[in-house]
């Protein structure tokens, strides 16, 4: 007899079959896979690099792929998540770097970085330090500044007191980021001469000794009859004096020698350390005097021990002046001529003399491995009277006691040529920037030397464009080298005393593209920018502005945690 089963019962017992079969299937549910990527947002220098990580859940590995975009003219990242930027800022100026999962490549994620030239901090005063309106003199303040690993020396006149000429060093330990009391490096009682000449001093310049950061030198130029010069000064000579000052204990207590007094000369002289224990001082000196066989262009005084050999010297005819021991010989005589119509000129000259016009005052660098060189603006008048005007080096491997002959850098010939400056950087390579004040387009040029000696024709910058959107003017051009080769640019423009900066990581064709530090008004301008090239990853840059001098840093913000 068959059976008769409830049509419910079957509908019952499929149901309860099918319940426990779902209720299987919902305890494994599918896994989410997920890709996160740190730091979720960053900004990077442009041929900088920056390294990102990845952590994947629920597989067996944390392997990712890394990509960007875009994958063209956005720099690259390898297999271990290291992003290296391009050497030029693109636009826009962000890119996307992804990461997925190896194990499942449906999982993935994106984060983005910003690319800058640099990345300006706000302005920190140094406190203590006046600012422009406050100056006595005139002049060049283009190494104000000098730094080695997080160690940085800052120099500036104090004429609060107008009987004496003094200027002030102040020490930072950690990068320029905090700084001790200024100490009095010089300090000269200001003398009636009865020519009612203005006291005070200017162009003051700092250097640290290549084998000890705690050995400083300090120079600056006393523009009237002074405690120092008095003694030397002969009565056919002037009271303007070179005072150079040095410390051996990080700049607590200071010696003072007189490098030279005369008639003329010394405005914005320039110091450096070529190697271990040796300082080099450069000056504008003379223009040639008919007799006077001892070319007067550029003063030059080099000394072995820390300043010592210049304790004492000696008056000279032609005119009766002053020099320290250790004045080597004068620089400068561009044709052979020796008192011609055809050789340099200095500023300090005032153009006055029949052989030409002004000539800038001359700029040292050095690599403090030996390497040593001089550059400067210098006027040339041919035989026909038309003044050339022209940029020049002059280098030295024996702690400036011989140099080589004047190398004539621009190429093309162009007018106005100002401000030229330079700085050594790894392995012996070198540069050289100047600047046009005369030509339509305002060019700034930069010159490399692989070999610290020879200059190579200068490659044009592209610099600021204003808000009218022309390209700026370029002055008071700098230049410094970071530990990684890269060759840092700072400027400020005429037009509305911006501070700007920029940088190339090939040697000078590509440039990474100006950046604005501060955008100025015209009104209190910045002036004289200069970098102190510390162990940071970007330079930071100094400028004098009208209360005081002011730095920024230049690398990226941390990214959050």
């Amino acid at each position: 007899m068959r059976r008769k089963v409830h049509a419910g019962w079957l509908f019952l017992g499929l149901g309860t079959a099918l319940s426990t079969l779902m209720t299987g299937c919902s305890s494994e549910e599918p896994k989410t896979i997920k890709v996160t990527v740190t730091p979720g947002e960053s900004s990077v220098l442009t041929c900088g690099t920056r390294t990102f990580s990845a952590t994947v859940s629920d597989t067996a590995s944390n392997g990712v792929t890394w990509s960007v975009t875009p994958d063209e003219g956005y720099g690259g990242i390898d297999d271990s998540g290291t992003y290296t930027a391009p050497a030029r800022t693109p636009s826009p100026a962000t890119v996307t770097i992804n990461a997925t999962s190896t194990d499942e490549p449906g999982a993935h994620t994106s984060v983005e970085a910003t690319l800058g030239t640099a990345f300006p901090s706000q302005a920190r005063a140094l406190t203590g330090a006046p600012g422009i309106a406050a100056l006595g003199g005139a002049g060049t303040y283009a190494h104000v500044v000098a730094a080695r690993g997080s160690r940085v020396y800052a120099a500036w006149p104090d004429d609060s007191d107008a009987s004496t000429a003094v200027l002030e060093v102040a020490r930072s330990d950690d990068g320029g980021e905090t700084w001790k009391p200024a100490v009095t490096a010089l300090s000269a009682a200001l003398l009636d001469d009865g020519l009612g000449s203005a006291g005070g001093l200017e162009c003051p310049a700092i250097a640290i000794d290549a084998g000890n950061p705690d050995v400083i030198y300090a120079i600056g130029h006393v523009v009237a009859e002074n405690e120092y010069s008095k003694p030397l000064d002969a009565s056919t000579s002037g009271a303007q004096t070179e005072l150079l000052a040095v410390s051996t204990d990080a700049g607590a207590k200071w010696q003072t020698y007189v490098l030279h007094v005369g008639a003329a000369g010394d405005v914005c002289a320039d110091v450096a350390s070529p190697s271990p224990d040796n300082v080099v001082v450069v000056s504008p000196g003379w223009s040639c005097s008919e007799g006077d066989t001892d070319l007067r262009d550029l003063f030059v005084w080099s000394d072995a021990d820390r300043g010592h050999g210049f304790s004492d010297g000696s008056q000279t005819d032609a005119p009766v002046e002053y020099f320290a021991n250790g004045f080597v010989h004068s620089l400068g005589n561009l044709t052979g001529d020796a008192c011609g119509p055809d050789h340099v000129v200095p500023l300090s000259d005032g153009g006055t003399d029949d052989s030409g016009d002004a000539a800038e005052s001359p700029r040292l660098f050095t690599d403090g491995a030996g390497n040593l060189c001089i550059t400067y603006v210098g006027d040339v008048i041919p035989k026909d009277g038309a003044t050339v005007t022209s940029v020049y080096a002059q280098c030295s491997t024996d702690a400036g006691q011989t140099f080589t002959d004047a190398q004539k850098l621009d190429n093309p010939r162009l007018p106005g040529f100002t401000s030229a400056t330079g700085a050594f950087g790894p392995g012996g390579v070198a540069a050289i920037a100047y600047s046009t004040a005369g030509s339509p387009d305002h060019r700034l040029y930069v010159s490399i030397s692989n070999d610290g000696q020879t200059f190579g024709t200068p490659a044009t910058v592209s610099t600021y464009f204003e808000a009218n959107n022309v390209p700026s003017q370029a002055l008071n051009p700098a230049l410094s080298y970071d530990s990684k080769g890269v060759l840092w640019l700072a400027y400020r423009t005429a037009d509305s005393g911006s501070i700007i900066v920029d940088k190339t990581c090939d040697g000078g064709p590509t440039f990474s593209g100006p950046t604005a530090v501060t955008k100025g008004s015209k009104g209190p301008l910045l002036k004289w920018p200069t970098f102190a090239t510390t162990d940071a990853a970007a330079p930071p840059v100094f400028a004098w502005g009208a209360d005081s001098i002011s730095s920024y840093t230049l690398t990226p913000p941390a990214p959050p945690l």
